[in-house]
Order: C-alpha cells, then sequence, then structure tokens
C-alpha cells in the first residue's frame, strides 16, 4: 500500500467530536495514511495537505507540518483539549467538570460497582466459558472485550487478569496451526477462528496503546506472537481485484479451489472480522515502534474499501446484503455488528476511502432500525428497518459497534440506552455485558 507519513518530528492532534463532546488527541508517533481507492463527495487533500470535510488523504496529498484539518480542528504541534477538559494517559475526557458524555438517559447498569454486582451474582469470581471451546468465538470473544472496556473505563486491571485468563485458555485449547474449530468446515473453521483473533487484539491493542496497562505488555507480545501465524494460515484465502463488484480484495471460501464467482467470496462480516484482527496487528506494531508487514493494513484497507461498492443509498440511510456483492439477503443487525467494526475503525485510520458522509449515512441506518417494524424504543431486524428482533441478540448489538456511530450522532446514544434499559437489565450472558460495559465506557467519554 502506499501513503504519506507525517514527519517524524511533528505532532499529530486530532479533533474528534465523541458524543456531543470535543475531543483532541495529541500523538507524536508517527501515522501512515493508506491509499484510497474512491475519492467521494466531502473531498480530497490537495498537494498542499489540506483535509476537507472528513474526505481522504489522496496519492499525491502529503500532511506537512503545517497541514490543516478544516472541519473539526487543526494539524498543529500544540493542541490542546477542548471545553476545558483533560485527556488522561487511559484516554478518558473530562469536561472539566466530570460530566458524562452528554447523555441525559441513565442506564440501569450506571456504575462500575452496578456492572460488577451483576457479573458476581451470576458469575462470581469465575472467568465464564472455560469449559467449551465452541463457545470462544460466540461468547469468549464478547467477554473478552467486556472486560478490556471496562478496564479502559475504570483502570481497573482486574479485567485485564480475566482477560488474560480467558485467552490463555483458548490457546492452550487451539486445535492446530489454522486456529480452532478445526472439526468443522473451513469456513466455519476461518470465521470463528477470525472472532477469536478479533477478541485477543483487542486486548493486545489496548495494553499497547495505554500506559496504565503497559506491565500486561510482555503477556500481550506473547499473544501476538502466537496469533499471527495463525493468521497467515488464511492468506492463500485472500484474493486481491477479484473481477466481481469493483471488489479491490476480500477473502473468499476454500472450498471451490479458487475463485469461481461471486459465491466464492465470504459473507462480508466473516471477512471483516479477520480483517479487522489484521488492523489491530497493524497499529500495534506501529505502536511498538516496528514497521508491519504490509498485507496487514492492505487487507484491512481493501475490505473496508470493498464495502463501498455494495452498499445501498436508501434515502438518507445505507443499507446492504448480508453477503455483500453476493446478495443472501438484508443484512441483519446482529451480524452487522461486525460490518461496523471493521467500518468505524477503518474511518478513524483513514482507509477504505471512508468519508464522514459514509459515518453519516450509517448513523441513518442506526435510526431506521431504532424506528423500523419492531417499534420505538425496539430493534428491528434487519440494517433496512425491516423485521422484528429475533431475539435479544439482536438487541444487545446495538451496545457494541452499532454504539460507536454516537461520535457521527450524540443521540444514539440515549437511543441505545433506552433499549437496554426496556428490553436488557435481566439479561446476564457475555454479550449483555459487553454492551452495558460499552455504554458505561460511552457515558464517561472514554474512547478505545
Amino acid at each position: 500500500m502506499g501513503g504519506r507519513r507525517v514527519g517524524a518530528g511533528c505532532s499529530l492532534m486530532l479533533v474528534l467530536v465523541f458524543a456531543g463532546c470535543s475531543v483532541t488527541v495529541e500523538s507524536d508517533r508517527t501515522v501512515d495514511v493508506g491509499t484510497t481507492t474512491d475519492v467521494r463527495d466531502s473531498g480530497a487533500t490537495t498537494d498542499g495537505g489540506e483535509l476537507t470535510d472528513g474526505g481522504e488523504l489522496a496519492d499525491g496529498g502529503e500532511l506537512t507540518d503545517g497541514g490543516e484539518l478544516t472541519d473539526g480542528g487543526e494539524l498543529t504541534d500544540g493542541g490542546e483539549l477542548t471545553d476545558g477538559g483533560e485527556l488522561t494517559d487511559g484516554g478518558e475526557l473530562t469536561d472539566g467538570g466530570g460530566s458524562s458524555c452528554r447523555n441525559s438517559v441513565t442506564p440501569a447498569v450506571a456504575t462500575q460497582a452496578a456492572w460488577d454486582a451483576k457479573y458476581s451474582a451470576t458469575y462470581g469470581t469465575s472467568v465464564p466459558g472455560l469449559t467449551d471451546s465452541s463457545t470462544f468465538a460466540w461468547h469468549g470473544h464478547y467477554w473478552v472485550r467486556a472486560f478490556v472496556s471496562m478496564a479502559k473505563t475504570f483502570g481497573d486491571t482486574k479485567y485485564l487478569d480475566r482477560a488474560v485468563t480467558s485467552i490463555d485458555y483458548w490457546f492452550a485449547h487451539a486445535e492446530g496451526e489454522a486456529g480452532w474449530s478445526i472439526a468443522t468446515d473451513p469456513a466455519q473453521q476461518m470465521l470463528e477462528t477470525g472472532m477469536i483473533a478479533h477478541a485477543i487484539m483487542y486486548f493486545v491493542y489496548e495494553v499497547w496503546v495505554d500506559q496504565r496497562f503497559a506491565s500486561y505488555r510482555p503477556k500481550a507480545d506473547q499473544f501476538l506472537e502466537k496469533i499471527e501465524p495463525i493468521l497467515h494460515a488464511y492468506d492463500y484465502q485472500w484474493v486481491d481485484n477479484p473481477p466481481v463488484c469493483g471488489c479491490p480484495g476480500f477473502y473468499i471460501y476454500a472450498t471451490c479451489g479458487g475463485l469461481c464467482s461471486t459465491a466464492s467470496l465470504l459473507m462480508y462480516n466473516q471477512g471483516a472480522t479477520v480483517a479487522k484482527a489484521l488492523l489491530l496487528i497493524d497499529r500495534v506494531e506501529r505502536l511498538k515502534g516496528h514497521t508491519p508487514a504490509p498485507g496487514y493494513l492492505h487487507k484491512a484497507d481493501a475490505a473496508a474499501a470493498y464495502f463501498l461498492r455494495f452498499v445501498r443509498l436508501d434515502g438518507e440511510a445505507y443499507n446492504w446484503d448480508y453477503g455483500g456483492c453476493r446478495g443472501a439477503g438484508m443484512e441483519d443487525v446482529n451480524h452487522a455488528h461486525l460490518d461496523l467494526s471493521l467500518l468505524i475503525w477503518a474511518r478513524r485510520f483513514g482507509l477504505g476511502g471512508l468519508a464522514t458522509t459514509d459515518m453519516t449515512r450509517l448513523t441513518k441506518t442506526m435510526l431506521k432500525v431504532l424506528n423500523g417494524e419492531a417499534g420505538p424504543d425496539d430493534v428491528s431486524g434487519h440494517v433496512d428497518g425491516s423485521g422484528r428482533p429475533a431475539n435479544n441478540w439482536d438487541r444487545a448489538s446495538l451496545g457494541y459497534d452499532w454504539i460507536d456511530l454516537a461520535e457521527y450522532d450524540p443521540t444514539l446514544l440515549d437511543s441505545t440506552i433506552r433499549v437496554y434499559n426496556t428490553h436488557l437489565t435481566a439479561e446476564t450472558g457475555s454479550r449483555f455485558f459487553l454492551g452495558w460495559a460499552e455504554i458505561l465506557r460511552w457515558i464517561n467519554c472514554v474512547q478505545l
């Protein structure tokens, strides 16, 4: 992948709108901006380094020491946190008085103590999900993310210890060089391994991005050393520029011996979760001062860009199919959280040609889900607002990944809290604990 690099002596200050709070993040780290393939209507950079309206950095653009980021702040050497607040090492934003991030609805689980009490009432001091390997991807993924989220918000390393216990157990019960679920069909094996890797890399990334957790970095490095070769076992399933849909690159199924048709492409959420793990590996290597293998960023960039080749504009909102350009019916809200997990982070790091316009349209998608066939304060089954929730997993999914769209429309935070308060207070599984953890992170103005 091509790209331009901010000079090593230049501070990068980004101003983000985070649920109504302006967050200024300053870093002296080198930042690579991936080459984009789709310059959208919100603009592209000029050769002088000006990034307009959330647009994309063009191949010839360069962010220099004097580069200016319009519509949300400047890239300067000495910015400061707006609103009189303070950004701590852990990523916590206060607005000078410690108030929440502009939520007006109080969640039923509103404090760390309330989350802990709910957890203890069901699980005591144990770590759930360490008996059956079939649950690693579908429950363990969400438990590890919940623990990481709680640690990030409150700085309490007891949650990281639980994550370490889970991940150590996973590796102790890996089923070969290709990861987990080897006894299933190859597609399921790749999906479950991707889900597990995705969760592991949340832990590794947060330990490396947050100085408070520096003592966990040797353990994180052990996990990284183990997960990289497992993910490389699926490199042969990646295809660049397949002659379908204008796709710049994506994973294909291993069962037909090659790119047989559009049906060879993985369902979008399946490839997206693997690509998200690769994106986090790339970020960790940069945080460590290393030059990552180019394939990580390339795959994440192409997988995010592929979304723009099949997504449809429906009024002001986007909708899309479960299978991407292969169809397979409207995407459901539960699987869509994996789509969004890649897309939101790709946008954060300037990948995939995703612009603020695209994120705004995705907020409109979430509004359709919240005001669709299921009615108000509930979650419709599909991203176009059709259908009713199949179960509470559909409702829970708004609390993770979907909730991060509140960065672009702060009203979505209150809407998510209402869903949880109305429907999910009695639930005790992994996904519900993750949702409550993410709500706590948001109302405390903490960004992963």
